[in-house]
C-alpha cells in the first residue's frame, strides 16, 4: 500500500499500484521567500505533491525549502521522492517541432531508469 494512498484530498491509483495525489503545489512563478512559505502552508495542510521545472527558475528555493523539512522528516511522514512525473521533457532552448526533442525525450528516460532501484529513487515505473 502506498503511503499516499490516503493522502489529504485523494489520490488517484496509477497503473503500477502505486498512488499519485490528485492535489499538489504548482510553484510557477513563485520566486524568493514565496516559495518556502508556500512550501510551508502546503505541507502543513496535507500536500505532497511540488510540480517544479527548470523553467520555473526555483529549483533551488524549491529544494531549499524541502531540505529545510528535513528537520522534521518524522514528524512528516517522508524521507525521499516519492515520483518524479515529467509532463513535457524538451530542451528549452528548442522549437516545438525540433527533431532533437525525440532524443532529448530518449535521454530523459535513460536517466530516470539509471535512477530506478538507487537510494535517489524508492521506485520508478514507465
Amino acid at each position: 500500500m502506498s503511503s499516499l494512498q490516503n493522502v489529504k484530498g485523494g489520490a488517484a491509483k496509477l497503473n503500477t499500484g502505486y498512488y499519485i495525489p490528485l492535489f499538489g503545489l504548482g510553484t510557477y512563478e513563485l520566486t524568493g521567500n514565496e516559495v518556502k512559505s508556500s512550501v510551508d502552508i502546503a505541507l502543513k495542510c496535507g500536500y505532497r505533491l511540488f510540480d517544479t521545472a527548470k523553467y520555473y527558475k526555483n529549483e533551488p528555493e524549491l529544494g531549499a525549502a524541502l531540505e529545510f523539512c528535513n528537520d522534521t522528516k518524522k514528524g512528516l511522514q517522508f524521507s525521499y521522492i516519492d515520483m518524479v512525473l515529467i509532463h513535457y521533457p524538451k530542451a528549452i532552448k528548442c522549437e516545438e517541432k525540433d527533431p532533437k526533442n525525440k532524443e532529448h525525450r530518449k535521454l530523459t528516460y535513460v536517466e530516470l531508469e539509471k535512477l530506478k532501484g538507487s537510494d535517489a529513487s524508492k521506485r520508478f515505473k514507465q
